[in-house]
């Protein structure tokens, strides 16, 4: 995994890729052919796809609007991960 934008805290890892990331707009894509990429090493260290999760933070001023594509929908689903989603209001 490459080492910028990720932490570990209180025992688990994140992988950040923020709004400001070029890597943004083809985050989901990114994160999981990541995972898929590294199932092997990850299987190694005991990280299993069934304790991973992808998280989407989303800080709104007037309204939550997501919309996610029909290749991140496939994507999400094929890879077996559960998809998070956390919204709250500035």
């Amino acid at each position: 995994f490459p080492s910028h934008d990720k932490q570990s805290i209180n025992g688990f890892w994140e992988y950040e890729v923020s709004q400001n990331n070029p890597l943004f707009t083809t985050a989901i894509e990114h994160i999981v052919n990541l995972i898929k990429i590294n199932v092997i090493e990850l299987e190694n260290i005991s990280v299993r796809k069934k304790d991973m999760s992808l998280w989407y933070l989303y800080e709104y001023e007037t309204q939550c609007n997501i919309e996610f594509s029909p290749e991140d929908i496939k994507n999400i689903s094929s890879s077996g991960l559960a998809l998070c989603i956390s919204c709250w209001q500035m």
